[in-house]
């Protein structure tokens, strides 16, 4: 026969709600039961598709604004795009490519010279990579007209 009968579950039911009481008296809240969980979850999935359906709706607006605009006989209104393509291509050859060509040579030269080893220039490839994604990521909206049938071009 035991000296102390402890009922075990009793034990663990009574710290389980002492610790729901603790959680409630720190936080200030209520725990959410699984039921509240789940209908939440729907809600959010909800919102998350209606989201979803509105930035869409915004896409194929903007697709059909830039259709429109190419398909115009007014230069200003169809040769923007190209031209500000043709722009930002041409800054960033005259920016780019002297300041790497001088870097590397300087680079050479001073490893030449002193015939140690040192880190080669930065080069700015980070902000090209910056750059070129940013230009990809329109070229993914590109895409993305193309997909739909709305494609301008």
């Amino acid at each position: 026969m035991p000296l102390v009968n402890i009922d075990v579950g009793s034990v663990m039911t009574g710290i389980g709600e002492l610790a729901l009481k603790l959680r409630t008296a720190i936080t200030g809240k209520e725990p959410i039961d699984a039921t509240k969980a789940a209908e939440i979850a729907v809600m959010v999935e909800e919102l998350n598709q209606k989201k979803l359906e509105g930035e869409n709706s915004l896409l194929l607006a903007q697709a059909e604004i830039n259709k429109i605009d190419a398909a115009s006989g007014k230069f200003w209104n169809s040769g923007w795009r190209p031209a500000v393509g043709w722009v930002c291509a041409l800054a960033l050859a005259f920016t780019y490519w002297p300041r790497a060509v001088v870097g590397i040579v300087l680079w050479a030269k001073l490893v030449l010279a002193s015939g140690v080893m040192t880190v080669p220039p930065d080069l700015g490839l980070t902000d090209l990579i910056a750059i070129l994604g940013s230009i990809l990521g329109i070229g993914g909206l590109r895409t993305y007209e193309k997909k739909l049938g709305v494609s301008v071009g």
